[in-house]
């Protein structure tokens, strides 16, 4: 979850017991070093007596930058801000044990304790902090800088330090470049600050302690379910795996694995909960296939047409609906669905993305009739039949009652040699389910 510290030193312990002397008290230090001005090295083994060097186990809230204790082991950083907005800062520098890696997100925190306490003379401020760059030193005048301009090299506080308490600084990072180099102690522009002073004498100003100084990398990872589709009414289940605890957007759940059973195609979010700039966020998207809709265009339907199968090439499945006579086969009669438009529905039994709605509009039945030029006289008689119907057909069949019959369109004639009576018949194919039989007694 999170990288080793890149602070080699976090406390300022690790020296060869030298006493340090201004201008460089952190001369014995290994890693620390003065980066601007000249910090100071506190350590409990450093003889007493010196504001600079000295830390004793004495009272503070009295102004006295010697007396108090550490956070943690035996030593401490101390730190000056001058007064006034050209007031020199003192920087203490170290290089990281590794370059930070750009756009990587550090979580950076330190403990702080104001040492300028007398209650009626106290001297603080906030934006402490740490700046990080590419050199060993600042490339630039840190008591004069423009930070604003910089702003993406550095972290402070908001807070005002002050009492005489330690107190922890945490601070949230997205690394803008590869740094190797960090500078702590008080950042940025003075006019942007907010403090406190009894004076504006320039010889005095603020100063504090520093201890257990962290930079640690944040590196969340989020691995999820892929994609998938499901049919309508089955669940499916959802996994996302990360180093950091993750929280589900729609739910506000913080399971790993959870089941869902979606009506629709939905988009479920996750996102890992660590640092807000480098949190990680990702979906998974179930598509809930949904049944196709076609129109049924093989030919026209008329009610009271034959039977017929409505796909002969599909593989087993069941239909339903309105006129379905054999729900295997998929047997349709237009006579017991009626007429309108007749939603048919067909169920894979394989695979629901094989599934559909068919859609048959099947008409009333057509208006057929038909008329004789001359409707009796001797034989032998012609006479010339007429179709009157008002949509014309594709094939015609007229049977003349006589033993012969016709397939001409529209028109036909026939001769009639013996007397008598006749039952004439016209049949009007529209297409293969679709047709109707007139016929005309005793013509």
């Amino acid at each position: 979850m999170h990288s080793q510290n890149l602070i080699a030193d976090p406390g300022f312990e690790d020296w060869d017991g030298t006493i340090g002397a201004n201008p460089n008290t952190l001369g014995g230090l290994t890693y620390w070093y003065n980066a601007n001005g000249t910090p100071d090295h506190h350590h409990q083994l450093n003889p007493p007596g010196s504001n600079l060097t000295s830390l004793q186990d004495c009272p503070t809230g009295n102004g006295n930058t010697w007396c108090g204790e550490p956070w943690e082991g035996q030593g401490v950083l101390g730190c000056w801000k001058g007064n006034g907005p050209d007031g020199s800062r003192e920087w203490a520098g170290i290089q990281l044990s590794e370059p930070m890696v750009a756009g990587g997100c550090y979580e950076i925190s330190f403990w702080i304790q104001n040492k300028k306490d007398k209650p009626d003379n106290q001297f603080v401020s906030n934006q402490w902090g740490i700046y990080f760059d590419h050199t060993v030193t600042p490339f630039f005048n840190p008591n004069l800088a423009n930070y604003a301009a910089m702003s993406d090299h550095w972290v402070a506080c908001e807070e005002v330090i002050e009492g005489s308490e330690w107190q922890k600084l945490e601070f949230e990072y997205q690394a803008s470049e590869d740094f190797e180099y960090a500078y702590i102690g008080y950042m940025g522009d003075f006019s942007t600050s907010t403090y406190s002073v009894p004076n504006d004498n320039y010889l005095l100003g603020y100063y504090v302690w520093i201890d257990e100084v962290i930079i640690n990398r944040i590196d969340p990872q989020l691995t999820i379910t892929e994609d998938t589709s499901i049919c309508p009414g089955e669940s499916v289940t959802l996994e996302a795996s990360s180093n950091f605890p993750i929280l589900w957007e729609d739910n506000s759940s913080s399971e790993i694995t959870r089941e869902v059973s979606p009506l629709e195609t939905t988009v479920y979010y996750v996102h890992t909960l660590d640092s807000t700039l480098c949190t990680q966020r990702d979906s998974i998207t179930i598509t809930v296939i949904q049944k196709e809709e076609i129109n049924f265009t093989e030919a026209l339907v008329c009610e009271g047409a034959n039977p017929f199968i409505l796909d002969e090439n599909l593989p087993p499945g069941t239909w339903e609906g309105p006129g379905i006579i054999d729900p295997n086969s998929g047997l349709f009669d237009p006579g017991i669905s009626g007429s309108g438009i007749i939603p048919i529905t067909y169920l894979s039994n394989a695979d629901c993305s094989e599934d559909f709605i068919l859609f048959i509009e099947v008409l009333p039945p057509p208006v057929i009739d038909f008329e004789a030029d001359v409707l009796e006289g001797c034989p032998p008689l012609e006479i010339q039949f007429s179709d009157l119907s008002p949509i014309p057909g594709t094939t015609y069949h007229w049977d003349f009652g006589n033993g012969l019959s016709s397939s001409e369109n529209q028109t036909a004639s026939v001769i009639y040699s013996n007397a008598g009576f006749y039952d004439v018949s016209l049949e009007v194919v529209y297409s293969e389910h679709c047709q109707k039989t007139q016929i005309i007694p005793e013509l």
